[in-house]
């Protein structure tokens, strides 16, 4: 037994780790100190948690691509915010694609379970039962109920929600896809509408702090070198399309390969290596969390910038809002929806823009005073690709190079 504990002290010296945990997919931050670039959403996630904590029903809808934060920032939040406000409120986390079945009774179980409800339940108890005791707790001391992945909530089990608004229990309600709240119905769509927070992509400058951050808590001193940080967060925003999930674990993967190597420092082999070991992120995974309307509204920006049938609008004229609605409204045809004006079409546009999918700034125009120009990060031909794989028809003729994924209706 001795020479086994000789083993893994040994080990441990060896180790190029500090704190392993922080690598670990499911590490939970402990303070609002551990998140980095969120300020902006922080103030609302502390705000719907104070007015809960002073007995007003709060509720907050978060969206935002696999990877940006999410679920870490309201975690972090509460962690630091439950130990202060304890007298306050109490709060239940449900993971709805962790849930198995997916129910309202297993949904009503665990949180009365995280809440710590009087009764143990077992088959002679029904939903109402769960139900009545968890809005008794409620009573007693606000509560807060977390909802991740609330896409996974079907419109059957959407009868929660309704009944948590009606007895005055805070929500937050977590999710990759943009489309949900469209497809719940109008009730949850009216509620959402005021109360939305969007986790945008983070830029390249973000990434690298955020990886560094996550070296200097998870890593010996001297592991992980500027230059390697660089090359890790370059190819966590381009590859991995801004996944710090994945960029945590390339990282991760690179040290194990330096520790197996037996040297103190990761190198740029050790990172070239890792790479294939991380499975990349499609822009086809990023496009389908939005709706149907906002992928047509792409569509019209995707054809204007590459667009060379219509002089009108040929290639090199920049994609003012004017410009995109134009081809967005022939695209809205071509995929069988009626296209809205301009105004609604840029609350699409907004919605890609947030998410790092789109950029636009502001410029004087000859004709229309100042408006929007709008820019993508990605290859457009990359995004008429992921467009099709979606089943979204994009306008245009005589694309001799992208007529593999264009269609040639007018």
């Amino acid at each position: 037994m001795s020479d086994i504990f000789k083993e893994l002290e040994e080990e441990e010296v060896r180790s190029l780790y500090k704190n392993q945990s922080v690598f670990a997919e499911d590490y939970n931050p402990q303070s609002t100190k551990e998140v980095l670039h969120r300020q902006a959403q922080f103030e609302e996630i502390v705000k719907c948690i104070h007015i809960t904590a002073k007995g007003v029903r709060s509720e907050l809808y978060i969206f935002g691509v696999s990877g940006v934060g999410k679920t870490y920032a309201v975690k972090a939040i509460l962690n630091e915010l439950a130990e202060r406000l304890n007298e306050k409120f109490q709060y239940a986390w449900i993971n709805c694609k962790t849930i198995s079945p997916l129910s309202e009774y297993q949904i009503m179980k665990e949180i009365s379970i995280q809440i710590k409800t009087s009764k143990k339940w077992g088959p002679g108890h029904s939903t109402k039962d769960i139900e009545d005791s968890v809005i008794a707790k409620h009573k007693e001391k606000p509560l807060l109920i977390v909802f991740d992945e609330a896409d996974a909530l079907a419109k059957k089990l959407l009868r929660l929600l309704y009944t948590f608004f009606d007895k005055g229990v805070s929500q937050i309600l977590i999710s990759n896809v943009f489309r949900w709240v469209e497809d719940a119905g109008m009730r949850i769509k009216s509620r959402s509408q005021n109360n939305n927070i969007i986790f945008g992509a983070y830029s390249k400058d973000e990434m690298r702090d955020i990886l560094r951050f996550l070296a200097e808590k998870g890593l010996k001193e001297g592991v992980i070198s500027e230059k390697i940080l660089e090359k890790i967060a370059e190819y966590t925003t381009e590859k991995f399309l801004g996944d710090v999930r994945k960029g945590k674990y390339l990282m991760s993967i690179a040290v194990d390969l330096a520790i197996k190597e037996g040297v103190n420092a990761v190198t740029v082999e050790h990172v070239t290596e890792a790479i294939p070991k991380v499975e990349p992120t499609s822009l086809k995974d990023v496009l389908k969390n939005f709706s149907r309307t906002e992928l047509v509204a792409l569509a019209g920006f995707v054809t204007q910038t590459i667009n060379v049938s219509d002089p009108k609008y040929a290639n090199g004229k920049l994609a003012t809002t004017g410009n995109v609605h134009h081809f967005y409204v022939k695209c809205a045809e071509l995929n069988g929806l009626e296209p809205v004006g301009e105004e609604r079409m840029k609350d699409y546009l907004e919605r890609l823009e947030k998410s790092g999918i789109l950029t636009s700034e502001t410029k004087s125009h000859k004709t229309r005073g100042r408006t929007n120009v709008y820019y993508s990060n990605y290859k457009i031909e990359n995004l008429g690709i992921a467009l099709k794989e979606l089943k979204i028809k994009v306008y245009g003729t005589g694309l001799i190079k992208y007529n593999e994924f264009f269609s040639e209706e007018k």
